[in-house]
């Protein structure tokens, strides 16, 4: 599996406004179904940084919504209401693949 890991840095007047946009981005019909999971994290030593996490069901998927309007909407929003720190593509290896 393979996904891609956002740090992002919202100001406390844009909290609200950025989080109904993850709520929004999350409810978006995918509809192959290629996105496994969007998930919101945020550092509880830092308010209001945020750790947005997409798991893809393949490569070719990621590069495909990376390419599309959808992402650079996304990315946008980021711009518009607060600031990228890293974006990572990322691999995931399965608790169960992991060695013992």
């Amino acid at each position: 599996m393979i996904g891609i890991e956002i740090s992002i840095r919202i100001g406390t007047e844009k909290r609200k406004e950025f989080l109904q946009s993850f709520d929004m981005f999350s409810h978006i019909h995918n509809e192959r179904k290629q996105c496994l999971e969007r998930t919101l994290l945020e550092n509880v030593t830092a308010p209001n940084r945020f750790l947005w996490v997409e798991r893809w069901d393949s490569e070719d998927a990621l590069v495909e919504y990376m390419n599309s309007d959808r992402f650079n909407a996304l990315m946008g929003v980021v711009d518009a209401l607060g600031k990228l720190e890293d974006l990572r593509v990322v691999e995931s290896v399965s608790a169960e693949d992991w060695p013992k």
